[in-house]
Parts: C-alpha cells; sequence; structure tokens
C-alpha cells in the first residue's frame, strides 16, 4: 500500500487559482473536514456568522484541514481508490508467498541460432570484439595526452598499443629458467632477462651467462622441486650482493609506514630505517642471534623506555625483563633517596633507595649489580 496524504484546503485553493479558465470549466466544490476542537480548550465558533464566509477570511485552522475536490462530470474512482491513512498511519502490507518444492513446468524454448560462420575465426578476431579498435584508440588517444602532460612526447600510435596489450598478455607466461639475452656490437656489455619466480633483469660488463649453473624452483604446475640452469652473473650477482642491493632488500621487510604531508617525511623515515639496518649488519659481524625483525623490536624498546616519563601506578608484580636494555645503557642511573621502603629488585630486601631513571627500589650494594 503506498503512503497516502490528502491534501489540505489551502493546497487545493492555490492549484484552483493556477487553473486558467480556458482549460476547463467544469464546476467544482471543495468539501472541507471540520477542524478538531479540544473540549477541554475554549472556542470561538459561535461568535461569527457562517453565512457570510469568503476563501480570503478562512481562519488558520480551517485551511489546514483535510480537504476534497469534486468535479462536475467526473467519473467516481472512489471504489478503486485506496482509503485514506488516519492520523495515526498504517503500516505497510507485505505480500506472503507460499513456496513449494517442485520444479518449473516444461515450456518450450526457442532459442536463436547462431548467426554466421563462426568455425574459421582466429583466437584474434574472437578477441577483437571485445578489444575494437574504439578502444584502442581511446587508450593511444588517452596516453598521449598523459605523455604530453608529463613533457614526453606523445607519439604512440595504434600498433604499438597493440603490440605493448600483446606484451601484457605474454608477460609471465614462460616457464621458469627461460634465458633471452642481447650483447653490444663491440661485445663489452650483455643486458639478459631470466624468468626465475619474478622476471629478473640483469646488466654486466665482466661476467656473461656462461658457465651456467643448476637451481631448485618450486614449480606450480608440477607441484615439486624442478632443477632449472640459472645463468652465471646471477649466480655471481647472488654470491657477491650486498652493500645497497642487501640494504634495499631488507628495508623493504621492514619499512617505517607513516603518512605524512611533508615532503622531508620519507627522507626521515628513510634516514631512520638505513642507520638501523646499518646497526643490525654490525650486530650480526659481531656474532649476534636477532634476526632483522627482532633487532628492530629491541632498539625500539630500548628507546621508548629509556626516555618515557614514568606515571605513578599501584603496586604489582615486577616482571623479570623490565628495563631490560634501558637499565644497562649507563645513562643518567644515580642512587636517590625515598621516603617509604621498597623492595629491592635484585636482593628484594627493604631498601630506602631507588633508582632515579628506572624508578625502582634497588639498594646501594646491589645498584652496580642491576645496571650491569
Amino acid at each position: 500500500m503506498s503512503n497516502y496524504r490528502p491534501l489540505v484546503a489551502h493546497e487545493i485553493l492555490d492549484a484552483l487559482e493556477n487553473i486558467s479558465d480556458d482549460e476547463d470549466n467544469r464546476e467544482r466544490m471543495i468539501c472541507i473536514l471540520p477542524p478538531h476542537v479540544d473540549p477541554d480548550c475554549p472556542n470561538d465558533e459561535d461568535s461569527g456568522e457562517e453565512d457570510n464566509v469568503t476563501l480570503n477570511n478562512l481562519p488558520r485552522n480551517i485551511l489546514l484541514q483535510p480537504a476534497e475536490v469534486s468535479i462536475q462530470g467526473q467519473v467516481s474512482v472512489s471504489d478503486t481508490e485506496e482509503e485514506p491513512s488516519d492520523s495515526t498511519g498504517r503500516t505497510k502490507r507485505r505480500r506472503t508467498y507460499a513456496w513449494r518444492k517442485r520444479d518449473l513446468a516444461k515450456n518450450p524454448v526457442n532459442w536463436p541460432d547462431v548467426q554466421g560462420a563462426c568455425q574459421d575465426k582466429r583466437p584474434i578476431e574472437w578477441f577483437e570484439n571485445f578489444l575494437d579498435e574504439d578502444v584502442i584508440s581511446l587508450l593511444v588517444s588517452e596516453s598521449n595526452k598523459y605523455a604530453v602532460k608529463k613533457n614526453l612526447p606523445g607519439d604512440i600510435t595504434t600498433e604499438d598499443m597493440k603490440c605493448f596489450i600483446g606484451i601484457l598478455l605474454l608477460l609471465k607466461k614462460k616457464e621458469c629458467g627461460t634465458l633471452d639475452y642481447r650483447t653490444t656490437h663491440d661485445n663489452t656489455f650483455i643486458i639478459a632477462k631470466w624468468h626465475d619466480n619474478n622476471i629478473f633483469s640483469i646488466a654486466s660488463n665482466a661476467v656473461g651467462i656462461n658457465p651456467k649453473q643448476s637451481a631448485k624452483r618450486f614449480s606450480q604446475s608440477e607441484k615439486r622441486n624442478i632443477v632449472i640452469e640459472e645463468p652465471h652473473m646471477v649466480a655471481i650477482y647472488n654470491k657477491y650482493m650486498g652493500g645497497v642491493d642487501r640494504s634495499d632488500e631488507n628495508i623493504s621487510h621492514c619499512r617505517i609506514v607513516i603518512r605524512g604531508k611533508k615532503w622531508y617525511m620519507p627522507l626521515l623515515t628513510h634516514m631512520i630505517d638505513l642507520a638501523k639496518h646499518n646497526a643490525w649488519q654490525l650486530y650480526k659481524i659481531n656474532h649476534g642471534k636477532l634476526d632483522h625483525l627482532g633487532f628492530r623490536r629491541s632498539t625500539a624498546t630500548a628507546l621508548i623506555e629509556s626516555n618515557k616519563k614514568n606515571a605513578k601506578r599501584g603496586p604489582s608484580r615486577p616482571s623479570q625483563h623490565e628495563h631490560a636494555d634501558s637499565r644497562k645503557d649507563q645513562i643518567n642511573h644515580l642512587v636517590i633517596p625515598q621516603s617509604k621502603q621498597t623492595r629491592c629488585r635484585q636482593c628484594h630486601k627493604k631498601c630506602l633507595t631507588r633508582c632515579k631513571k628506572c624508578d625502582v627500589g634497588v639498594c646501594v650494594k646491589c645498584f652496580e649489580t642491576y645496571h650491569s
């Protein structure tokens, strides 16, 4: 049932005034419902003369009452119209369905036959049904506009775009171990592209692709490890990989991620990542056992614990690893007296001294042992 809102008297009067005399000359009669009268409030319903009432001096409570228009010669549709909603409104009636577990009735369906001879079409012709010349021309046009915007020559042609699409379709479809390489005319520089788990591009002026070596890779199609040929220049690169390449790879695994609108924020975060990576390399040279992520967490914990402002909190059981890094940095650890006796974190005896930085109770005898 649709929502029904009856028109009020002033809306009907405005609509009738906007109708010109030439449009419709039929007689209209407006029926205004009586206003609601509160029995507890005084009213002046008998104070005026009802015979001299005009449309220009109707009171506000009359103009806001629901009204109906009766037009001479109009067919009554009261039997088919929906009943007007009362002041409280009616809930929308929901249609209920009786579901039955049965199949649809079998009606004959005449499916249209395929028009034309399609058996002799090549794969490219099927592909061009979806990526036609109009789409290619649009890609070329928008690519040239973008190139001009970046101060680059916008000389892409339709043939170039089709070749580019073909390269995208062929990309990473070669089997693992595929190798392609080119050398300069004087045979002093070589560029190679080797298909590993990803496309591996490398250039060298010192070593070539021979002698090739064997490498194990997992084949997704065969679901087992297979042996492929690895170029000599790739093996040498992996063997002596270090410095900038190793740094970029390790930093990419654990990078500071922060959204900043300032141009210098990426420079600052990369400087911090680079300093942390170099420190980890020195830590490994000195036979450190932590991995990259563990070293990062240990450094962050030490920085926070050594420089945070300790908030007052209630008594709790001390942790064995509390201040594990900051208490051994030998920076601003001073013995200060305290008014109340607390347990020493080292010998667990009552003491009247504490460490100013660690904010824990430590007796004078155990102060050096606790911070070393």
